[in-house]
């Protein structure tokens, strides 16, 4: 698979980025460090270096803490006008994190790009 470079819109983060936090107050501060722009997408389980897929465990990610982690990302980011935050499921119980923010009066659900 490849990948287009990072840039202003696009952060690749590791899974290492997130995979050893427990706590999703702590997730969130982390990730809502690099929403900051006026539009984001962070897209954790990609190395970027090597561009190779190394996906996080999905049990530490189901649509539970998910959600909670969205809302401590919204109340950390009153600013933003929309804070998505998914995970989709890879073989083997894997999964990628997409966390996808926007600032002004532009608006994105994930849910709607998915097949």
């Amino acid at each position: 698979m490849v990948l287009r470079d990072e840039d202003g819109l696009m952060e690749l983060k590791s899974r290492d980025w997130l995979a050893n936090i427990e706590d999703d107050q702590e997730a969130a501060e982390k990730i809502s460090e690099e929403i900051q722009s006026d539009s984001k997408l962070v897209l954790v389980g990609v190395e970027e270096d090597e561009q190779r897929i190394r996906p996080l465990s999905r049990s530490k990610w189901d649509s539970e803490r998910n959600m909670r982690i969205r809302d401590n990302v919204r109340g950390l980011n009153g600013h933003h006008d929309s804070i998505q935050l998914s995970s989709l499921q890879m073989a083997d119980g894997d999964c990628l994190l997409f966390v996808y923010s926007v600032r002004g009066d532009q608006s994105f659900d994930l849910d709607m790009a998915a097949p």
